[in-house]
């Protein structure tokens, strides 16, 4: 009975990080109450700290580091570390991407597809500024 409910917390577990890749999970400290979407990527070869109560929605890229393209051509195999911090009651949404060196303060909403360079404060909500461009027309062919 007791190998039957450890059985089922750990394919509770396994279900909720179903689809998602963490290359270095003993450099990844994720808190308590942390939902994570699937597709997310965590690169945490620099450290990686997830706060409490946070949401990350799906397709996110956490990275913290990165070659070191300074030295060698086109990179050379040394990696630049850096840690990500996430505080708590932070929500993530789809599609964003966190670079190195990163630390986003507590009670922090990322909008969908913001690429975050920059540290972010306590209480902020942010998203990116970018806008469409028309870069041109079609053509419409008349079949008939």
């Amino acid at each position: 009975m007791l190998k039957n409910i450890i059985k089922s917390i750990i394919n509770r577990f396994n279900n909720k990080l179903k689809n998602i890749s963490i290359d270095y999970p003993k450099k990844t400290q994720i808190s308590n109450n942390v939902f994570i979407g699937k597709n997310t990527v965590i690169r945490s070869r620099g450290g990686v700290t997830i706060g409490k109560n946070t949401v990350i929605a799906c397709n996110v890229t956490i990275l913290s580091a990165n070659h070191d393209y300074n030295h060698g051509l086109p990179f050379s195999d040394d990696y630049i570390l850096k840690p990500v911090i996430v505080g708590d009651n932070v929500w993530i949404g789809t599609g964003v991407i966190i670079l190195p060196g990163i630390t986003i303060g507590s009670n922090v909403v990322i909008g969908a597809g913001t690429i975050v360079n920059n540290n972010i404060p306590d209480n902020y909500i942010i998203c990116n500024e970018t806008k469409i461009k028309i870069i041109g027309t079609r053509e419409s062919k008349n079949n008939g």
